[in-house]
């Protein structure tokens, strides 16, 4: 099969997973449904400028992909679609970049167009070209960062100084930095200087840094910002600048992990390719020659370097490692590096052991259900190609057949295994069918309440702002005056006796680890005192 052929049959296998898996899900908590209901509380607020969430003002996240999910609602999507469509368009966007980035380095066509079935078989990358988040928008942006700095900094030919390529590389970082904030200006400006820094003899980095290109971008950001401080006041702009950027830099209040996290997870959350990623990478910084692999392993260790020093970790912030990581591995394998059979083989025996740990997620989970027949033995097919890919990674000469099996494994996770998977988890990681219930228990009331929690999910799906409520005696007064709570089971369990006299029906909802309830409260009923 041409590589062009495979580029196209990557990208079918991801929109193929669209179309199956998004009819099948709603919104997760809690990232996606905030986003979600930041949108949805924009579109009833009309408050566009500064996002809210419950009623408050809310900074996390700059606004393009909330506003993106909202104009999309706007449209009739329904809110999984909205929310997982942009992120579908920017990981096709990614296969259509990473040719034109392979052929600025000085790849030939099919290693670019290899570049792009790596990238898209990376269950990581297809998963969240599938989820509704705005980290594949960043990688979009981050890729289309690295497409101007090989012009500007000269990897394969002179350095081109032109204003179209520098002004392409900050409209790129205005926009990552409206998707993302401030690490979309930090990690191609590293990238530069880390390339600049190991080349011998030294790059200029002049021709990224003077011109228009800074300004074009900080004016695309304060188009918005300025605006925003003033319709939400200087407190929105500390929120915005210094808590939720320069803060969860160096002190997060939300995912802390060790420094050496994404060295420990990468390994796995990169398969099938990170093995042969990581050893290109290793070559090309060894070597310090210039050229296209120093160019990407630069690229590659910035984003696992920045994202290891700052506080707050998730895998999926590595995202933007995987487009010049695709890049590294197809020109490794195209070159045939020495040591990528090995490390292919490895990736392979790594991805058929994760199929087959498939198959055991409900005792690792004992909330989610069997996989059923169907998902079991859709896991071990998978397991079975990649221990294809892997007998043909050890023999001579057999390697294209070897990345053309593994690649088909993990083009099959997208459109065939997570279709299969979803309705089996997809209820225990939702709020939709409680929030549903409250909207059905409480039709004419505007607010809804939870105690000890609260899910964006359920503003989302009830169409009502919650209030989280974490005084006992404001729970009981609620109740007494017929109010519809809910709270997680295991905070209600030790209430039972306390709470009886106000609690006129009780409803429960599998969710997670544990479950959540939904308290009718007794209209009328009289508050007492526990003992």
């Amino acid at each position: 099969m041409r590589a062009r052929s495979w580029t196209l049959l990557a990208a079918a296998a991801v929109v193929a997973g669209a179309a199956l898996t998004v009819p099948l899900r709603d919104l997760w908590e809690p990232d996606e449904t905030t986003y979600a209901e930041v949108a949805r509380e924009m579109l009833s607020t009309g408050q566009w400028l500064v996002p809210h969430l419950d009623g408050e003002a809310y900074s996390h996240k700059p606004p393009l992909y909330i506003w993106m999910v909202a104009a999309l609602r706007g449209l009739g999507l329904p809110w999984t679609a909205a929310g997982v469509i942009p992120s579908l368009a920017a990981l096709l966007a990614v296969l259509w970049v990473l040719p034109r980035l392979g052929r600025e380095l000085g790849l030939d066509d099919d290693t670019g167009t290899l570049a792009t079935v790596v990238f898209a078989s990376a269950p990581l990358a297809a998963g969240m070209a599938l989820g509704a988040r705005m980290d594949m928008p960043l990688t979009l942006c981050f890729t289309g960062s690295l497409l101007y700095l090989a012009r500007l900094l000269g990897v394969a030919r002179p350095p081109d100084a032109a204003r179209s390529a520098h002004l392409g590389l900050w409209l790129c970082i205005g926009f990552g930095v409206l998707f993302k904030g401030p690490l979309a200006l930090a990690l191609p400006l590293l990238a530069a200087a880390i390339f600049s820094l190991t080349s011998r003899p030294r790059v200029s980095l002049r021709p990224v840094l003077v011109g228009w290109g800074p300004l074009l971008a900080i004016a695309m950001v304060l188009a918005w910002l300025g605006p925003a401080v003033l319709s939400g006041g200087t407190a929105y702009l500390w929120d915005v600048v210094v808590r939720q950027s320069a803060g969860r830099m160096t002190r997060s209040f939300a995912h802390p992990q060790p420094f050496y996290y994404h060295l420990v997870t990468y390994p796995v959350t990169g398969l099938p390719w990170s093995f042969v990623t990581a050893l290109a990478a290793f070559h090309a910084l060894r070597r310090r020659r210039g050229g296209a692999a120093h160019f990407l392993a630069a690229a590659a260790v910035t984003v696992i370097a920045f994202f290891s020093l700052i506080s707050g970790k998730l895998v999926v912030y590595l995202l933007p490692l995987f487009a010049p990581g695709a890049l590294l591995a197809a020109d490794a394998l195209r070159r045939r590096e020495p040591g990528t059979r090995a490390a292919l083989a490895l990736g392979a025996a790594a991805m058929a052991a994760l199929s087959v740990a498939l198959t055991q997620l409900a005792r690792l989970r004992p909330e989610v259900p069997p996989l059923g027949a169907a998902g079991v033995a859709a896991a071990y097919a998978l397991a079975a190609l990649a221990l294809l890919a892997l007998g043909l990674a050890v023999v001579p000469r057999r390697t294209p057949a070897a990345i053309a099996a593994l690649a088909a494994c993990g083009l099959a996770w997208p459109a065939i295994l997570l279709p299969l998977l979803l309705p089996r988890i997809g209820p225990f990681i939702s709020v939709r069918p409680i929030a549903e219930a409250i909207r059905a228990a409480e039709p004419g009331e505007s607010g809804g309440i939870a105690y000890g929690t609260g899910y964006a999910g359920f503003s989302l799906y009830a169409e009502r702002v919650f209030r989280r409520v974490d005084d006992l005696e404001e729970l009981r007064r609620l109740l007494g005056s017929g109010r519809v709570v809910t709270m997680y089971e295991r905070h209600y369990l030790p209430l039972v006796e306390t709470l009886a006299p106000l609690v006129a029906g009780v409803e429960r909802h599998p969710f997670e680890r544990g479950a959540l309830v939904l308290l009718r409260g007794r209209a009328g009923a009289r508050p007492s005192h526990p003992d």
